[in-house]
């Protein structure tokens, strides 16, 4: 038993008065002398400030990680100011050049681009967000800002010459496969066995038209009976819904294309100078090599769940991080590979409602274009919905491949460019602070 005289009462357990905690070898204070203070019990409260201070526009993407707590605050205290992204005057002096099929966009952006520059701009003008970063975005029509800067017969010949680059195969065999699977399943009122027996009667012999019918297969085992309530998480979509359809018609193991979570930071993110970003895509398109280990992202996809597709704040701010990704990896592309004539896809699902897009670069700027819309089935009666969207899925399939094939040449031929030869300077990616909360989640 330890003696009265040695022993230690509980309210002397801790060596320092001011934070209460056990003395432990880990935070035992060393023995250097204690600084004596000199100043007068008179002199006022001094606050020393350590640290350095925080520049605003100071482009560094390492330090948003003490930034969570506080946003949400702001947010609460002032939303508006919160919900903008503050004038930025850099790179007013940049020049772009460039023309899509004869016609001059450089002009018109140029001036778009110093305007927005200047301004406050909101949460949800995702058009005026992309445009910081050299970046046009093309909606089925054009917003008022693009009207008056490019004037709405262009903004209108811009889309139609930019749907160019979405492809049309001639797949009317696929089509009709599909359409007779959905056809019995529906005759037989989605009964599975019956349903099953008929798909593994009729399996395609195109090897083309064979992931398709793997994945009727799984869907018409796996898929829930009806929709009911919808309450299943983000992850739980892509796992089960969006993943296993999308891969059939972006994915290609053979030429060694993988469509896949993203949990680490993206080969795209580690090439941005050294520098990782928090937030990494929910989906990528990858190029990956015979060791598995991904050489480029060539696609970016972004999920929302039923239960948030109702929050415009974070559909926007997934669409302007689709439209980012998509420059950045088209910048790496170029710059480890110099391919200039990639095009690649991007896509956004909202609920169990996919838009699809893709960009290319047009000169020193950037195309982001939204094609069109399709249903993700997440049930067994949903299903039939993929007869009617099946030509889209089909052009989106022929439009990755077209898209694509520039890339997967240079990768398979393996040479790195001797000279990256670049006719125009290009913009680079907002990167400040207050950009970095925008598209944090």
């Amino acid at each position: 038993e330890v003696p009265a005289v040695g022993r230690k009462r509980p309210w002397e357990q801790f060596d320092d008065d001011d934070i209460a905690r056990p003395s432990t070898p880990k935070n035992r204070k060393s023995p250097s002398p204690t600084p004596i203070r000199t100043e007068s019990v008179d002199s006022p409260v001094t606050i020393s400030t350590v640290g350095k201070e925080k520049n605003p526009f100071l482009n560094n993407e390492d330090d948003d990680e003490d930034d969570d707590e506080d946003e949400e605050a702001c947010c609460d205290k002032d939303a508006e100011e919160c919900n903008t992204l503050l004038p930025d005057k850099s790179d007013l002096n940049f020049h772009f050049v460039g023309s899509l099929d004869g016609i001059n966009i450089a002009d018109g952006f140029e001036n778009l681009f110093n305007v927005v520059k200047r301004k406050k701009v909101d949460i949800k003008d995702t058009d005026q967000a992309l445009a910081r970063s050299g970046v046009i975005f093309l909606d089925v029509e054009g917003t008022d800002l693009q009207k008056e800067h490019f004037g709405e017969a262009t903004i209108i010949a811009m889309r139609e010459k930019a749907l160019k680059k979405w492809h049309e195969p001639k797949a009317s065999t696929t089509r009709n496969d599909v359409r007779d699977w959905l056809d019995h399943l529906d005759d037989n009122g989605y009964n599975r066995v019956k349903s099953l027996d008929h798909l593994h009667l009729n399996r395609p012999t195109d090897p083309k038209c064979q992931p398709l019918w793997m994945f009727m297969m799984c869907a018409v085992q796996n898929f829930p009976q009806s929709d009911t309530s919808k309450v299943y998480s983000e992850s739980t979509a892509i796992a089960s819904f969006i993943l296993p359809l999308c891969q059939v018609f972006m994915a290609d193991p053979c030429k060694m294309l993988f469509l896949n979570f993203v949990d680490v930071t993206t080969v795209t993110g580690r090439s941005r100078n050294g520098s990782r970003s928090r937030k990494e895509p929910d989906l990528a398109l990858e190029i990956k090599d015979r060791s598995n280990k991904t050489i480029l992202e060539v696609g970016i996809g972004e999920v929302t769940s039923h239960a948030e597709k109702a929050h415009k704040k974070k559909n926007a701010k997934d669409l302007v991080r689709i439209g980012l990704s998509l420059k950045d990896a088209l910048d790496h592309v170029q710059d480890v590979y110099g391919v200039n004539s990639a095009v690649l896809p991007g896509w956004q699902v909202i609920g169990n409602t996919m838009a699809i897009y893709f960009m290319f670069r047009c000169g020193n700027m950037y195309l982001l274009v939204h094609v069109k819309d399709v249903t993700i089935p997440d049930g067994l009666l949903e299903l039939k919905g993929l007869g009617a969207d099946i030509k889209t899925w089909l052009e989106l399939q022929a439009t990755v491949e077209h898209g694509l094939q520039p890339v997967l040449n240079a990768v398979a031929a393996g040479r790195m460019p001797t000279i990256n030869a670049r006719p125009f300077a290009r913009i680079a990616t907002t990167r400040t602070p207050d950009f970095k909360s925008f598209l944090r989640k």
